[in-house]
């Protein structure tokens, strides 16, 4: 093999090692903060759901309560989004309520 052609494929080999390594570096430091971000907004509507959902469950009834009634509209609620390219026609989300004991007094899904 001529001199050119392994400069070429050395340079190359190099220059794949260096962008591989960045690469690894840069997923290092976003994935963190990315995760902080995507658990700091569950929290929050977790906390905001539990505000919610505490008059239906001192109620003794949350099957019928307010937020199942919320639910209920939202899943027949027609609606058209497109996030990035992707086209959304109806809502995914998905709540359950348990007591201290784990057993499930709320489903939105049912």
């Amino acid at each position: 093999m001529r001199i050119g052609m392994r400069l070429l494929l050395g340079y190359f080999l190099l220059v794949a090692v260096a962008a591989w390594f960045v690469l690894a570096i840069f997923v290092k430091e976003v994935k963190p903060g990315v995760r902080r971000a995507t658990e700091g907004t569950l929290i929050d509507t977790a906390t905001l759901l539990a505000e919610l959902a505490r008059p239906d469950l001192l109620s003794g009834d949350p099957t019928h309560g307010q937020l199942a009634q919320a639910f209920n509209q939202l899943q027949h609620r027609p609606f058209r989004a497109n996030i990035g390219g992707i086209n959304k026609v109806r809502n995914e989300y998905h709540v359950y309520m348990t007591d201290a004991q784990g057993k499930v007094l709320f489903d939105s899904g049912k």
